[in-house]
């Protein structure tokens, strides 16, 4: 068997145990249920399958941009960072390279798109039984006493981003494919409101901010007119819910700063305070991944829990890896704009990754949940897949036209 089919068949079973490795199901070995051990190790078997195609890298704008913040990741080992937490930030943009290493044709973005969906379908129905059931309580919040349900999976936020990225999956499996059965259309739309359920009862405020400027900014690129019948839905929804979303949001009946940021204000002046007050090496290269209190608010000399990947970035690499981190963000919007992708599905793009900048915003949602980036940069290299599908449609298309002209 040729080495992408190897390839292209580890990508088919990280996206059947991706969705699952967020379940409970009360099994573990070594501290990781058993889904999550499986996707473990095939992320180090797509590892191998990329190292194994190195040749086929396309070492293009994002790929030397990726590389460089990776290697920079690397080298801060030897100015603290922890082996650990390195390998947690860049082992998802493996799943990046292997998308553009064995992805050759659209028939197997398609594939695993269903696998993927067919992955989310027991987590998102069950979850829903246990929302009903009232079993799936994790979290009540002390002042306005709202629930926050978990669904089966192991905890909120998991539960939240995992109907987050089914919502995006839907998307590009729907809409972006143009898929045409009628009947598996209306189960996966049936399934894509049992999502929203679902997420809207974790009371997930980060995930929440992600899933409306996802759906606002791609369904603008796709329909002008769903856009404003959705946007105008969503505001009466908002007016008819208003007090439960100032809870919500304000964790309380009337704003008030720190509780309603859940201490960030607090939080982000204090690293920041800290960051100033550092030597130069330190503001210039970081302090190292993983060096951070043990607790979200520690003692006055250490670095706390930043709630915020840039600033978290900030005070762990320094300025240089901010910046290198930043820069592959702009290489994205840029590659998208310029891409010769139709409009639907450049919007598309533009969703996920503007949504994914405000998501690190405000909170640490990138850098450590691995799970949650392994997904967005899989989708990302679907990015890279369409426009290469798009240049040699392209090219086809001047090959006739000159084949004709001849004739």
């Amino acid at each position: 068997m040729k080495k992408m089919q190897i390839g292209f068949i580890f990508l088919l079973l990280f996206c059947f145990l991706r969705p699952l490795t967020y379940i409970n199901i009360g099994i573990e070995i070594g501290g990781l249920n058993i889904f999550e051990l499986f996707a473990v190790i095939i992320s180090y078997l797509l590892l191998f399958d990329v190292a194994l195609n190195a040749k086929k890298i396309k070492f293009d704008i994002i790929s030397i941009s990726i590389f460089l913040f990776c290697l920079y990741c690397s080298l801060s080992i030897f100015w603290g960072s922890q082996l650990r937490i390195i390998t947690q930030v860049i082992l998802p943009f493996i799943l990046f390279f292997s998308i553009r290493v064995n992805i050759k044709k659209p028939e197997q973005i398609k594939l695993l798109l269903a696998m993927l969906i067919i992955a989310n379908c027991l987590p998102i129905v069950a979850s829903l039984y246990q929302i009903f059931q009232g079993s799936s309580v994790q979290h009540i919040e002390p002042i306005t006493g709202i629930e926050r349900h978990a669904g089966m999976f192991t905890g909120i936020k998991s539960s939240a981003f995992a109907m987050f990225y089914f919502s995006v999956y839907y998307y590009m499996y729907v809409i972006v494919n143009k898929f045409k059965d009628r009947h598996i259309k209306r189960i996966l739309f049936f399934l894509l409101m049992i999502s929203f359920i679902c997420l809207f009862k974790t009371y997930a405020r980060t995930a929440y901010v992600g899933f409306i400027i996802f759906w606002a900014i791609s369904l603008w690129g796709f329909n002008k007119k769903y856009f404003s019948i959705v946007a105008i839905i969503s505001l009466i929804f908002g007016l008819l819910f208003l007090s439960t979303f100032q809870q919500i949001f304000f964790k309380t009946e009337k704003f008030e700063l720190n509780v309603a940021s859940s201490g960030r204000d607090v939080i982000w002046e204090h690293n920041i305070n800290f960051f100033l007050k550092s030597n130069l090496d330190k503001k210039l290269m970081g302090h190292g991944l993983g060096v951070v209190s043990s607790t979200v608010i520690g003692a006055r000399n250490e670095i706390w829990s930043s709630h915020n990947d840039y600033l978290h970035l900030l005070m762990a690499l320094g300025i240089f890896g901010l910046v290198l981190y930043i820069i592959i963000y702009l290489v994205l919007l840029k590659d998208a704009s310029i891409s010769s992708i139709d409009k639907t599905t450049k919007y598309f793009f533009y969703g996920i990754i503007i949504s994914m900048i405000a998501m690190n915003f405000v909170s640490g949602v990138a850098l450590y949940r691995v799970g949650m980036s392994q997904q967005f940069w899989m989708v990302i290299g679907f990015l890279y897949v369409f426009r290469e599908f798009s240049i040699k449609s392209t090219q086809n298309d001047r090959i006739l036209i000159n084949v004709q002209k001849v004739e």
